[in-house]
């Protein structure tokens, strides 16, 4: 029965959405993380595309198409508050843009600006991935020499004398983005990252996640409610099928 099928459908959707939205909720005090969300839409069953295809454009008829919804989760780039510090290496981006850091994989991007020294004195994420300049190069800091300040413009000085600048680029598309974990993010191949002209950056400042707490737990019950909706709704027609095969087993 194709309302079966669409049910089902549906269900696995609120289930992806279920696991997505626990992941929002565990990251709530993540610095710098994007929420996931999602949108939903139909899509038609193989047999309409290969019509369309065939260069039939007539509305199709939901009793002859099975249409299963199918769920698009996406990242939502929403700034998140600000939150201060008071550490010299704690920065903020006020607007858009990334920060870019050098992993073993590659390049990656991130909003997570809570910096730390290496043993080379290398500026590096709390996960040891090197923070990148302008120049496209690790940005070394020596503490021996002063204490390290980070300017609203994302210049880093020691005594006064600039020793790098943060590189903060940005995306046409940021959807194209790929959420890879820790915090970072992927650009696809051929997506090409760009300079922001006048970034402003919150020095002794860092961006708190995006997640609110209270619309993670509308989201959840709204999807455990249709999931649980779609469940009953299965178990009743599996019951009356069970009702109808007996009938007519005694007939």
């Amino acid at each position: 029965m194709k309302e079966i099928y669409q049910i089902l459908s549906n269900d696995q959707n609120q289930e992806s959405r279920l696991s997505q939205i626990a992941n929002n909720l565990a990251n709530v005090n993540t610095i710098g993380f994007k929420r996931d969300e999602a949108v939903f839409s139909q899509y038609l069953d193989s047999s309409l595309k290969q019509l369309q295809g065939a260069g039939q454009t007539a509305a199709p008829n939901p009793a002859d198409s099975v249409w299963p919804s199918q769920l698009t989760g996406y990242t939502n780039f929403q700034q998140g508050s600000f939150q201060p510090t008071g550490q010299k290496l704690d920065v903020a981006i006020d607007g858009d843009g990334f920060f870019k850091v050098r992993t073993a994989q590659g390049d990656f991007y991130t909003r997570a600006g809570s910096f730390q020294l290496n043993v080379k004195n290398e500026l590096v994420t709390q996960t040891g991935n090197r923070v990148l300049s302008t120049k496209d190069n690790p940005i070394v800091v020596n503490p021996a020499i002063g204490t390290p300040e980070i300017t609203t413009t994302g210049d880093i000085k020691l005594n006064q004398a600039v020793v790098g600048r943060l590189a903060v680029v940005k995306f046409q598309n940021t959807r194209q983005l790929e959420k890879v974990g820790d915090g970072l993010f992927r650009a696809p191949d051929g997506v090409t990252a760009q300079p922001v002209a006048k970034p402003l950056l919150r020095p002794e400042v860092l961006e708190s996640s995006n997640v609110n707490v209270i619309d993670e737990m509308v989201r959840m019950i709204d999807a455990d409610r249709s999931s649980t909706v779609g469940q009953k709704v299965v178990q009743t027609i599996d019951d009356l099928v069970s009702q109808l095969i007996q009938s007519a087993r005694s007939g």
